[in-house]
């Protein structure tokens, strides 16, 4: 856990050095002008104020008037939810937004270390990872764009790293982290929920053909198995494959 602790604390720095000079100025100043970050920071403070009157409704004709809009329809309403409960909590508005921003990177550096770290085995692979990730110019232009729920990308790579690791022993317990990691997503972009959903069918669809090539092949199958357990499971294999091996005789 201090590993843990000291690679958030790195990450962090990271995040500020990477869109300074924002932080010097976190409650006069947005990183982004655009329409995106402007709605954002009304839907914050709007979120805020519906919080503390105990007037918030899923419709208002506060914007777009006399239309109005629906909040369902912002499609990424979560991130903005931390936002509004930041301001209720005391921030103001510009800060609440900022906070959001350097969060955004910080977590998808993280996440993105989490998922090299799993793959390798290597603290150093997932440092590559995550710099490599929250440095990447898609990030960096989305932040500057003012899609700040764009740049909070780091449920991507922790969905990943939960198949990964349903992948390497599947049991229910982590095929329900997954589920859960895929359901929390869609609150906060549907553009991930749909690339996350993509990728988690594609993930069954390997499985599915893995494992009918394991029937195909049972020989070929116990020998990868063999060297995924390493020499402590190779005893476990071998035992496995011999009783499977005498109730087909």
């Amino acid at each position: 856990m201090r590993h843990w602790a000291l690679i958030a604390a790195a990450y962090l720095v990271g995040s500020l050095i990477f869109l300074w000079p924002m932080p010097s100025a976190l409650d006069s100043a947005v990183w982004g002008d655009r329409f995106d970050a402007w709605t954002t920071l009304w839907l914050i403070g709007h979120l805020a104020e519906g919080l503390e009157a105990g007037t918030l409704s899923a419709h208002t004709t506060e914007i777009l008037y006399p239309v109005g809009y629906s909040l369902w329809s912002f499609g990424h309403v979560a991130l903005q939810a931390i936002g509004a409960l930041l301001v209720w909590a005391g921030l103001g508005v510009v800060a609440a937004y900022n906070c959001l921003l350097i969060g955004g990177i910080w977590t998808s550096a993280l996440a993105a270390h989490l998922l090299g770290r799993e793959i390798t085995g290597s603290h150093i692979a997932g440092a590559v990872s995550g710099i490599v990730f929250a440095t990447s110019p898609y990030l960096y232009a989305e932040g500057a764009a003012g899609c700040i729920e764009l740049v909070a990308a780091g449920l991507l790579p922790l969905h990943a790293w939960s198949l990964v690791r349903l992948n390497r022993q599947p049991t229910w317990a982590r095929c329900a982290v997954a589920a859960v990691l895929l359901a929390i997503i869609g609150p906060f972009n549907w553009y991930y929920t749909l690339f996350a959903g993509v990728f988690g069918l594609g993930f069954v669809a390997w499985q599915i053909v893995a494992a009918g090539r394991d029937i195909q092949t049972p020989a070929k199958a116990l020998q990868r198995r063999r060297g995924e357990a390493g020499p402590m499971g190779g005893g476990k294999a071998r035992g496995e494959w011999a009783e499977s091996n005498g109730a087909r005789g």
